[in-house]
């Protein structure tokens, strides 16, 4: 692991998940507050509350956000429903496994992916709150 100039994050060789050769090194751009990351398996219906709660609560704050779903092999509509959500905002983006792989494995790819000075994971079953977010 290394930190390069200027930065207070390390830079660190992360490795492919089946093959475990390493993968160069990328540095993640530091423009956004905050990275949610949601695993999820089958969780349709309540992805549009979820979603709805955590732009009020960004928005409320004044933070910038992206919003990470990873799809775990889901049987339901859950992926045409996070579709439909990512044409109405771009700060969410998301993942789509072919099967279920588990949780570990969906949130070591949203924290891979995540931009965010702050990483915050939530259930998509809404369990978690958005309002305990801000500081």
């Amino acid at each position: 692991m290394t930190v390069e100039a200027g930065s207070s994050r390390p830079k660190e060789t992360i490795k492919n998940i089946r093959t475990g050769q390493a993968r160069p090194d990328k540095p993640k751009p530091r423009y956004m507050d905050i990275s949610v990351i949601i695993p999820l398996y089958n969780e349709a219906e309540s992805l549009p509350e979820l979603t709805a709660w955590i732009e009020r609560v960004m928005q409320d704050n004044s933070f910038t956000y992206e919003i990470i779903f990873i799809n775990d092999g889901s049987t339901d509509n859950s992926w045409d429903v996070i579709e439909e959500l990512k044409k109405k905002n771009d700060n969410i983006h998301a993942i789509k496994f072919r099967r279920n792989y588990g949780k570990s494995p969906a949130l070591y790819c949203g924290f891979d992916r995540a931009k965010g000075d702050v990483v915050i994971t939530m259930d998509a079953d809404i369990q978690d709150s958005p309002d305990e977010i801000p500081p």
